[in-house]
């Protein structure tokens, strides 16, 4: 279960989490009628399920009310990722020197809690909801019959080089950060950045969280920040690109030629203990630019963290996925992990050769758990 980042936000609040002060608009009229509550400059955030939305212009900085008014009257007719933007979070700037990126999560590989810290002063956005894997990265295994203790709190200063003078706060955040993640059956709760302001205060400037499916049964609370569009949407806007798509809560995306042979793989690899986010079935005749477009709409939810794409057989069909996947592979900055089994294709000599240090190419699908684990080292 998804909720957006507003929301996240006003959930950090009643935790305890500070968070920069913000105001929420779902309509031109309603800024143009109001006075911002706001000392500008203020940041403008479309509300969608999209890590990666500064690209798309879901990120504006905004100096006046005036510019304000003229950029969100852009943004609400904005469609980023298939998604409308019906909501823009307008948040007071602030300014830092400093920041980290924290995580707290579930690992169903190990069956584990962990909880990953990176220093970091790229944007939830930059780094699509990750912690920074470039910068004194630590990552501990927590036992969840005894929970966070204060030796790891220790451990994750130390690792981040946290001021000692302001050890306490810290303590402090990261405390109330595993009471949200532990109470509230968070599958996944991101802070990135969690930065310190001139003034010495820490604020969660990018907030992202995902769910245990059955939480909104145990905690009536989320009911109301429950949003199951999210799916809908995607579904689609991937509908439109001619496959037929499902979301889940974990972390390796699949496409495939058919839902049932994404399902097939789907089970091989949570029988070994991975977890599935998303299924993505190419159906029909799909052009290269609807097979850009599907994995270009799959990193920018940011929603798995690597594909495995699966087509076996020599038919036009699979060599236009072929020439999808190099086109997105040339243009993509930073492109998504891929494993890739396409037996009996015709792959052209000099695009295998100008691709073959972005994806993997797998003989067989008994590789693939080779591959996850060459992945999660990376991350280490």
């Amino acid at each position: 279960m998804n909720i957006l980042e507003f929301q996240a936000k006003n959930l950090c609040k009643e935790y305890g989490i500070p968070v920069p002060k913000s105001t929420l608009f779902s309509s031109v009229d309603a800024i143009q009628t109001k006075n911002l509550p706001l000392q500008f400059p203020v940041i403008l955030k479309s509300q969608v399920y999209s890590k990666r939305r500064a690209r798309s212009g879901g990120l504006c900085l905004a100096r006046s009310h005036g510019e304000a008014l003229d950029l969100a009257s852009k943004m609400f007719l904005q469609e980023i990722n298939g998604q409308q933007v019906c909501r823009i979070l307008a948040e007071e700037m602030v300014s830092f020197s400093s920041g980290f990126a924290i995580e707290m999560g579930y690992d169903p590989h190990d069956l584990a809690v962990f909880v990953e810290a990176s220093q970091s002063l790229k944007s939830l956005e930059e780094n699509g909801g990750h912690p920074d894997n470039d910068m004194h990265v630590i990552r501990l295994q927590i036992d969840p019959m005894v929970g966070l203790i204060d030796a790891n709190i220790f451990d994750i200063a130390s690792a981040l080089e946290v001021d000692r003078n302001i050890w306490g706060a810290f303590k402090l955040i990261i405390r109330k950060m595993w009471e949200l993640f532990y109470s509230m059956d968070v599958l996944r709760l991101t802070i990135n950045p969690l930065v310190i302001s001139s003034t010495g205060e820490f604020y969660a400037l990018g907030v992202d969280m995902i769910f245990d499916p059955d939480a909104i049964y145990r905690h009536p609370q989320l009911y109301e920040r429950a949003d199951y569009g999210f799916e809908q949407g995607l579904r689609a806007t991937m509908k439109k690109l001619g496959s037929d798509y499902s979301s889940l809560s974990g972390r390796i995306g699949i496409i495939s030629r058919s839902m049932a042979m994404c399902n097939s793989i789907k089970d091989i690899l949570e029988e070994g203990g991975h977890s599935i986010s998303e299924l993505v079935a190419i159906d029909g005749n799909p052009s290269e630019e609807s097979v850009h477009l599907i994995i270009q709409v799959l990193e920018g939810n940011a929603l798995s963290e690597a594909l495995i794409i699966h087509s076996l057989g020599e038919s036009r069909e699979n060599n236009t996925i072929v020439d999808g996947i190099t086109s997105y592979l040339a243009q993509s900055k930073k492109p998504l992990p891929m494993a890739i089994r396409m037996n009996g294709i015709k792959w052209e000599k000099n695009n295998r050769e100008s691709i073959s240090g972005k994806i993997v190419f797998l003989e067989s699908l008994g590789e693939l758990p080779n591959w996850i684990a060459t992945l999660e080292k990376g991350k280490k």
